[in-house]
């Protein structure tokens, strides 16, 4: 599996963000001040909520995802605004190793010295800008609150809040590319909504206020952690429903529309810097048990099969994109061994056994993969290729198949699905037939029916192009009939030339699920002044496996016929 890159270089980066943050430090940045009078309990009580925002961050909704973004800043430069410095910033690392933010996961160890260390480096940067940019203000700087001068702070804390933010956002891309192997340029990209300056600014132009009511009366230094706990709530309220509109009510996967918007982010992102794939994976036999064991197990079935996929490591979105048919993308490789290495766990996963209301069932999987920007750079590609690697898969009997790179002008199953009954109208559909000889003599014991499609736009289409996707759909019985009409007549032409031979037609799974069926054989087979000799149906063992009791009765009536 595809796994972040923290086994070695995210430690070494861990290790070496160490050295500003101690240099920050040793050239008395955090100054060690006199201690006497220091506001021990209002100090706590904001560190408190340093460690509260930090706990639980707010939820940004952008129009493709919904990114976290902390109110930490807030109370750290609060915090700042008072003395003695060296405390301030101390007591804020301390409270980056015991409250990490949650969408941080690196190593367990070195997990607090990244932390710690990005702490005293960033809030450091921001003591040393408020001790050295105002000129002529009184230390400490809270003492401006007394002489109604609270305004001046903003000349001092905006820039320091300028200077922080830099460094923070230095640190935190080149954590992130060190972690997945990106260039900073694409992670600051992609995930930009996450290192808003406009909101973090804002935050710490704040940090005042909550000096002044600090200083006005401890006991309403609370009353921020209400507006904190209110911000979370509605930005959580805002993310839940944000949520809902994005994934699938049913699996708790992402849906079809968080997956458009995914991939068209990532494509405005970034033009050929940062490769990803494109996977779509289709269920096998999933059909079979909707058919025999009701929706209401097939939805149970389709819920864990979500809840496995949902818990494989290296995928950056899962989507079910309708029915039994999931999407995902990988970022950062295209990679042939690690993208089949990521798509044979998937399969490996699904291909696990399932225990339903005591029924054991079991169901298999076929993925295709399309790589960016190799295989497509648009959305409708990419999914067109994955979507025809998938299928050539599962034509193949092999788990995972990978797109051609000869498939740019091929058409969609679902666009040529829509132009079927057209074609039959048409007369685009056409048949070639294969002998079928008799070793022993040599001698031609019948002809099998290859269907063709001649598209005025593509040319010749295979069967393989569109047929699984037929069988999926109400049209399968009428292509069905069509193909035996252009069978039947072309043998009753061989019989009326005396070249009599019997003529052989592939039947699929949904037609032995149809009652009229055999009626309607024979009455081609009498429209064309054929025998039924002079036909052969073609089935496979799986065709029978769907609704064994029906299909049975289909052939009883066949055989008869």
């Amino acid at each position: 599996m595809i796994r972040p890159r923290t086994s070695r270089w995210l430690r070494v980066a861990g290790l070496l963000l160490c050295v500003p943050a101690l240099i920050v430090v040793s050239m008395g940045t955090i100054r060690l001040e006199t201690i006497d009078g220091f506001p021990w309990a209002g100090a706590i009580v904001v560190l408190a909520l340093h460690a509260l925002a930090r706990r639980y961050p707010l939820r940004l909704v952008a129009r493709d995802r919904t990114a976290e973004f902390t109110t930490a800043p807030l109370f750290a430069f609060a915090l700042l605004l008072t003395e003695p410095s060296s405390l301030a910033v101390l007591g804020l690392a301390a409270t980056a190793a015991l409250v990490p933010p949650r969408d941080v996961a690196p190593p367990r160890w070195i997990r607090p010295v990244i932390e710690v260390s990005r702490t005293l480096l960033v809030y450091g940067v921001g003591a040393w800008a408020l001790a050295a940019l105002p000129v002529g203000l009184p230390s400490p700087l809270s003492s401006l609150v007394a002489t109604d001068g609270s305004w001046q702070l903003l000349l001092v804390v905006v820039p320091a809040g300028v200077l922080a933010y830099a460094v923070d956002l230095c640190v935190g891309i080149g954590l992130a590319a060190i972690e997945h192997g990106t260039p900073p340029f694409a992670v600051w990209r992609q995930d930009r909504a996450r290192y808003d300056a406009l909101v973090y600014l804002l935050l710490v132009g704040l940090s005042p206020a909550v000096v002044v009511i600090s200083n006005h009366s401890l006991l309403l230094g609370p009353l921020v952690l209400f507006v904190v706990v209110g911000l979370y709530r509605s930005s959580r309220l805002v993310a839940l429903e944000q949520h809902a509109a994005l994934h699938d009510g049913l699996t708790g996967l992402a849906n079809r529309r968080h997956l458009d918007e995914r991939l068209e982010t990532l494509l405005r992102a970034d033009r050929h810097q940062d490769p990803f794939a494109l996977m779509i994976m289709d269920l096998n036999r999933f059909k079979e048990v909707n058919d025999q064991l009701g929706h209401q197990v097939g939805d149970r079935l389709l819920q864990e099969v979500g809840r496995r996929l949902a818990a494989i490591e290296g995928i950056d979105l899962a989507t079910r994109i309708g029915g039994d048919e999931f999407a995902f993308i990988i970022r950062h490789t295209v990679d042939a061994d690690e993208l089949l290495q990521v798509a044979e766990t998937m399969v490996q996963e699904v291909a696990v056994p399932y225990v339903i209301n005591d029924i054991r069932m079991a169901i298999g999987a076929s993925i295709g993969v399309a790589n960016y920007p190799h295989h497509g750079t648009d959305t409708s590609t990419l999914l067109r290729r994955a979507d025809t690697a998938m299928y050539a898969a599962k034509r193949s009997g092999v788990a995972v198949g990978f797109s051609a790179s000869d498939q740019t002008r091929s058409p969609g199953r679902l666009s040529l699905v829509g132009q079927l009954e057209e074609a039959m109208r048409s007369d685009e559909l056409a048949l070639d037939f294969q002998p079928q000889v008799t070793l022993s003599t040599g001698e031609v014991a019948g002809l099998e029916s290859l269907l063709r499609w001649n598209h005025p736009l593509h040319g010749l289409i295979l069967p393989d192009a569109f047929v699984a996707t037929v069988e999926h759909t109400e049209l399968i019985g009428t292509m069905t009939r069509h193909v035996l009409g252009l069978a039947l007549q072309e043998a009753a032409r061989w019989k009326l030339a005396n070249q009599p031979v019997p003529v052989a037609v592939n039947i699929s799974t949904r037609d032995l699920q149809d009652k009229h069926l055999a009626r309607d054989v024979e009455s081609q087979l009498t429209a064309n002044g054929l025998l039924p000799q002079d036909l052969v149906l073609e089935i496979t063992e799986t065709a029978l496996q769907v609704d064994p009791d029906r299909a049975g009765q289909v052939l009883g009536e066949l055989r008869e016929l």
